[in-house]
């Protein structure tokens, strides 16, 4: 399988909603997870929502810059079990750490907590 990881913004969720229908069949096995800022992730396989997954409350947001790289390290790093789920939430958790200080940098090594 691959993954595809997508970000989708209020300007452009109806765009890219319309964009994912018309491609989502020619992605076959191809995991999209498509962020949606604080709403939930959503996890597409082929025409078929495997699961939203709930972005946790952030408590300290101080810079959203890299939070989408983060998201997607985080995500593929946490790829090895194939629980797309758990990925996603390792990617919520990495990008929460990312945004919590100025300028898309950690204070220390990342920590990736198993939700």
């Amino acid at each position: 399988m691959v993954a595809i990881c997508l970000t989708v913004d209020r300007a452009r969720r109806q765009w890219w909603t319309h964009r994912l229908l018309l491609h989502r069949i020619r992605l076959g096995d191809t995991i999209v997870p498509a962020r949606d800022g604080a709403n939930p992730t959503r996890l597409w396989c082929g025409s078929e929502l495997i699961a939203d997954v709930p972005v946790p409350p952030i408590a300290k947001v101080r810079d959203l810059t890299g939070a989408g790289d983060a998201f997607n390290a985080g995500f593929l790093a946490a790829l090895a079990d194939d629980d797309w789920v758990m990925a996603c939430r390792a990617g919520h958790a990495l990008a929460a750490q990312v945004i919590a200080h100025p300028g898309a940098v950690l204070a220390s090594a990342p920590e990736i907590k198993q939700q």
